[in-house]
């Protein structure tokens, strides 16, 4: 009897302890959509997800892409805000959400920007398209080849606007973070249009279709979109204090659920996690440096990046510093001579290059010398302790 108490109790204990790792990788909560997720900006750390590799309709969403294109275009020069594009009969005749241009009259690119970010117009997605690449068919190949590049394996483009619902067109509430903090980090600029709460082309005003711009403080973008086979589809970034983030809430039933559930996102991420720098946790090292004109030189991150963790426990992150056993002189600033790992509960949340935070040039013969003779016999002491 003793020994079937003992098994049982340890039955008990077995269970308990399943039980709470199970409960412990349970989501606190859910989100009523299809899938959702939400992401830190700067280190791309996901907060919450939920389906988040779920293949579904991007509808409108397809214009950040658009919009990511023709914001590359500016930068590199081909192309300027204050060009002129011709409005083809394709570009004129698009079903759904238009700016309303003419066939015929030229527009600005900076009006055709506003016409997307603001108004999610189908037109002025086939104007920019037609006007960078010539055919939307060849600014669609465009699309693909950068989705490719940033990594988003579960996206595929098959127009410019998000009207296709026969399944070719996809995407994920992952990919399309990833894009959006892609989009943001590239083009800050493109906030500006983004956060534009009405705009008024041909006499005609329409209002920005993110309802999150008027009553969530902080919110400065990003896309909204919606078709039948989907539903209600948002992807919207807010920033406060130090921290910016992007919720994705991909596939629910009306306009207010999509916008209610983004804002539950928002708000779990700013409430319960905070951004701490590398910069608060790390203090410059002073390392000695061999056969150099000055002995010592300070060894800090190479970038003060920034990491994300539940807010009140920036104090429990262990810092592991891996670095080179000795430097040799000369160094220059910048070089990299081991790196820095930052852990939360034995979870490794950054890794950032370790570097010399000033140049330090070759000492004089004696100084050589000397420590030549140094480093000899302490390498000769490490091969021997670590024997």
């Amino acid at each position: 009897m003793k020994r079937l108490s003992k098994l049982l109790l340890i039955f008990i204990l077995l269970t308990a302890i399943v039980g709470t790792t199970l409960a412990q990788t349970e989501p606190l909560f859910t989100v009523q959509a299809t899938s959702a997720i939400l992401m830190d900006a700067e280190t791309g750390q996901v907060l919450f997800e939920q389906n988040a590799d779920e293949r579904l309709l991007p509808a409108s969403l397809v214009k950040i892409m658009t919009l990511y294109l023709t914001f590359d275009t500016i930068k590199r020069g081909t192309v300027s805000l204050q060009d002129r594009f011709p409005v083809s009969i394709n570009a004129w005749q698009p079903e759904g959400s238009k700016m309303f241009i003419r066939e015929g009259e030229f527009v600005s690119v900076d009006d055709l920007i506003k016409g997307v970010a603001v108004v999610s117009g189908n037109d002025a997605c086939i104007a920019l398209a037609e006007g960078i690449a010539g055919v939307t068919e060849v600014f669609v190949q465009s699309m693909n080849q950068k989705a490719q590049a940033l990594g988003l394996e579960n996206t595929n483009f098959t127009d410019v606007h998000g009207l296709d619902n026969t399944g070719n067109q996809y995407t994920t509430a992952k990919d399309v973070a990833t894009l959006a903090k892609s989009y943001v980090t590239d083009h800050p600029v493109a906030l500006d249009y983004h956060s534009t709460l009405e705009y008024t082309y041909n006499g005609i005003t329409q209002k920005n279709r993110n309802g999150l711009l008027w009553t969530y403080p902080g919110v400065d973008g990003l896309k909204t979109g919606h078709l039948s086979a989907v539903g209600y589809n948002l992807v919207a970034t807010a920033h406060e204090s130090d921290m910016r983030l992007i919720a994705v809430v991909l596939g629910a039933s009306s306009e207010s659920i999509r916008e209610t559930e983004v804002r539950k996102l928002l708000n779990y991420g700013f409430r319960n996690f905070e951004s701490v720098k590398a910069s608060e946790l790390v203090e410059p090292i002073s390392t000695t440096v061999y056969k150099g004109k000055k002995g010592k030189v300070d060894v800090i991150p190479a970038t003060d990046s920034s990491m994300v963790v539940p807010l009140g426990a920036r104090d429990q992150i262990r810092v592991v510093r891996d670095l080179d056993s000795s430097i040799t002189a000369p160094v220059k600033k910048g070089e990299s001579v081991g790196e820095f790992r930052f852990y939360w509960q034995d979870e490794l949340i950054a890794s950032i290059e370790a570097t010399v935070a000033e140049d330090v040039e070759k000492g004089g013969f004696f100084k050589v010398l000397w420590d030549s003779i140094r480093l000899f016999f302490a390498n000769l002491f490490s091969k021997v302790t670590n024997k």
